[in-house]
């Protein structure tokens, strides 16, 4: 999150907000899920200040959130709506998978939702389903470049167990820097269909760029697209 904040500060002139809530996150998994209403509706109320003691507009106000931090910047687009944008990195799966929409993140929590899915699977920490008006599945939005697909590897080295679901920041952090070549996502309906080559043109919909920039594009719907394992991800 930090090295996130310093990105966004050197990029653009913003006020950055980095939201602590290790405390509601740190008892059990389903816990912290009931924690995220919480969460969401201090940080719906904290943008609501902002507007009255500032005059900061909330279609100008973008939430990224992490795993179940995007279900929270969800909760908090529901509670205040007209939110700018909602970027939602690998929106945790279990306990939110094939929920009703109010009770996850979803398109109508702001002007625009961006998603990456990158540990998206029955055994994974990510949700599979397309919650945004863009979402992107890097790689098959699954298993990652170089992290363990195997669940008994997995379990025998849990320090690598959440490396894809963790991947998800590296390639927003990787998507700021301009001087990098772009993450373009191809519209596609699976990603068999994107490996057997039949996804390489951009179509009436576009080709956006995964990531900080999405929004430069009027594109919607599901995007696959093939990365490296480290920075620069791009492949070219």
């Amino acid at each position: 999150m930090k090295t996130l904040k310093d990105k966004l500060l050197s990029l653009e002139n913003l006020n950055v907000f980095v939201i602590d809530w290790v405390n509601g996150a740190r008892d059990l998994y389903g816990k912290s899920v009931q924690n995220t209403r919480v969460v969401g509706r201090v940080i719906g109320r904290t943008m609501q200040f902002l507007n009255t003691e500032t005059g900061a507009q909330f279609d100008r106000m973008h939430l990224i959130g992490h795993s179940l931090g995007a279900h929270i910047s969800g909760f908090a687009g529901a509670f205040q709506p007209g939110i700018g944008r909602i970027s939602g990195l690998d929106p945790a799966g279990p306990n939110f998978s094939l929920n009703d929409p109010s009770c996850r993140l979803d398109p109508t929590d702001a002007i625009f939702v961006d998603v990456i899915h990158t540990d998206a699977e029955a055994i994974g920490a990510g949700i599979v389903q397309v919650v945004g008006h863009m979402d992107f599945y890097p790689n098959g939005g699954k298993e990652q470049p170089e992290c363990p697909a195997n669940v008994d590897e997995m379990i025998m080295d849990p320090s690598e167990a959440s490396c894809s679901h963790i991947r998800v920041l590296d390639l927003y952090i990787d998507s700021l820097d301009e001087s990098q070549c772009a993450l373009t996502g191809y519209p596609c309906s699976s990603w068999d269909t994107f490996l057997n080559g039949k996804c390489n043109g951009c179509g009436w919909s576009g080709c956006p760029t995964m990531g900080y920039r999405a929004d430069s594009s009027s594109a919607s719907g599901t995007f696959y697209l093939t990365t490296g394992s480290k920075s620069p991800f791009c492949q070219v």
